[in-house]
Order: C-alpha cells, then structure tokens, then sequence
C-alpha cells in the first residue's frame, strides 16, 4: 500500500522560507521620520564585492572557510543591485523594539483600558512580539527585520551570545591569538596579524561589516534626494559656539547703579529726608516754572482793576 507523503511547496518570491518581513495592511501607512536630522548627512556604506579567484591566485585560500558556514549566498548578494534610496528612507525611519519597548506598549494599552490587564498581545489588539526586532516603514509598508531573518540568509542558527554579555577573558582567547599573531605581545593590532589573518580582517570590514571613516575622507558615498530638503548649512553633530557675553554684563552691571540710585532717591522723598543741592535740580526747575505761571496769572487779573 503506497503511502502518500506531504510536500512542502516552495514559494518562488520567497525560496528561502523567511519569516514574513513587510506586512501589507488593508492601505499604505506613511509615518514621519525617527531620526532627527536630516538624511543628506548619512554616508551611504556599502558592502563590496569579494573576488576569491583572484584571491586564490596570490595563494590566498579563504573562500571555503566562509562557505563551509553556509556564507555563499551572502557573498552572491553582493554582486545584486543596492537600491539606495529605500536603504535611506529605511534607516531615517527604523527603530529597535526590544523587551522594553514591548513592556511600555503594554502598559500604555493597559492605562487607556484597564479591563485588558493580564491580557496577551493579541487580545490588546497589538502586533506579536517573540524577541527583539528591528522595525521600520520603507514606501508605506511596514517592515519588521529580526534576528531569524539573519540566521536564514546566513544559513546559520538561530542562536548566540549577545556581545553585552561577552567576556573577553575566556579560556581559548590565548589560543586564537596564537593563530592569529606571530608575536603575542602585539596582539590586538591589524599590522601584526599574519597575512591571510590580514585577508580575513580585510574582507570583515568591507564586505560583512563595512564602516567609513579612518584617515579616508572620501570613504562613504553621498546619496543625495532631491525630495528632501536641503542640506543644513550649519554641521548638527559641531554646533558653533556662542560668543561670550562680558558687554552684555558689563552694561547690566553698570546700569544696575542708577536703578538703585532711583529707588533710594524716592524712597528718600517719600520719608521726607532733606534733598542735597545736586539732587533737587529738577525740583528747582518745576518750581521756577510754576512761579512764571503763577505771576502771569496775577497781573493778568490785576489788568482789569487797574482799568476799573
């Protein structure tokens, strides 16, 4: 009796198996920006290309230490096309949603509705949550990047330390050195590793973890849009420093005297305490305009009698 067997049936977008990454709603989400600055400042660092022929050629045999870990399709991606302006759009707007965030969510769900304490995610009608993520919104579609998606590329699994939680002094460090350094005492430095340690390190930095800056000013490429504002003119991450204010405290100290000299001069007046010479100028003044008026006054009444 033949016996029928189940075969799983290979999705052809997605031959792989991966966990689902962008989720499609019922329309497009548009979310602002996470990072705040602008995304003409990001430098575009990509992963170069790694020729193992050409490696072989000069007797560098490397190619089967990243394949034997099931790498070879990594290395294949590399010669894909990089569509840079969704990388850009992708890191202006992602984000790391860890245990924390989750647990903030939760209770933030819980104090607009109390009745859904002790409920799951699902019931609080949030998105599931089974580890660390990295979330995003690339083109109005969500996209949500974890750590099983890494293992699955790199054919690797689904497990590992943390580097937080890494300790440099472990048993077999002495041993790694050993293979990596002809002298131990300069352990730790590039220049000191054996040539195809050097390759190693070489091809880490360029094409598995690429990173720009060094010596190297025109490593990292600019990656301009014209659909976002322009540039800033001042540099965000140097901000110019304010010039010291001394005038402005020199003039507040200064004009601080004559305010006090006022204040005391009315609370003098209001106490009755007799007003010195240079004080009573502009008492002197009034009282001379007011004699003027006063003798305009009378002669203008007695003009009428003198007629009589």
């Amino acid at each position: 009796m033949a016996t029928a067997s189940s075969s799983s049936v290979e999705n052809p977008l997605n031959p792989l198996g991966l966990p689902q990454i962008m989720t499609i709603g019922s329309s497009l989400l548009i979310i602002e920006n996470v990072m705040q600055f602008n995304d003409s400042l990001l430098k575009f660092c990509y992963d170069k290309m790694v020729d193992f022929e050409s490696l072989k050629e000069n007797n560098f045999y490397v190619e089967e230490l990243f394949f034997n870990q099931g790498w070879k399709r990594y290395f294949e991606m590399l010669n894909g096309p990089i569509f840079t302006n969704l990388v850009k759009e992708f890191w202006m707007k992602s984000k790391v949603y860890d245990d924390l965030a989750a647990r903030i969510e939760e209770e933030h769900i819980v104090l607009k509705d109390p009745s859904l304490n002790g409920k799951t995610r699902k019931e609080m009608g949030l998105k599931e949550y089974n580890g660390t993520e990295i979330r995003s919104n690339v083109a109005g579609l969500d996209v949500t990047i974890t750590k099983a998606h890494f293992a699955k590329l790199l054919s690797l699994e689904d497990r590992g330390k943390k580097i937080s939680e890494y300790k440099i002094e472990i048993y077999y460090r002495e041993a790694i050195n050993k293979e990596l350094y002809d002298d131990d005492s300069l352990a730790g430095k590039s220049r000191a590793m054996k040539d195809q340690c050097v390759v190693l390190f070489k091809i880490f930095i360029s094409s598995i973890m690429p990173r720009s800056g060094g010596n190297k000013k025109d490593i990292g490429v600019d990656v301009p849009r014209e659909m976002v504002p322009p540039a800033p003119i001042v540099d965000l991450y140097k901000p110019r420093k304010r010039k010291s204010s001394t005038k402005k405290e020199e003039k507040k100290e200064r004009s601080e005297p004559k305010v006090v000299k006022k204040y005391v001069s009315k609370k003098r007046k209001a106490e009755g305490v007799v007003i010195g010479e240079t004080e009573s100028r502009t008492k002197r003044k009034h009282e001379k305009k007011a004699k003027k008026i006063v003798l305009k006054l009378t002669q203008m009444m007695e003009e009428p009698l003198l007629r009589n």
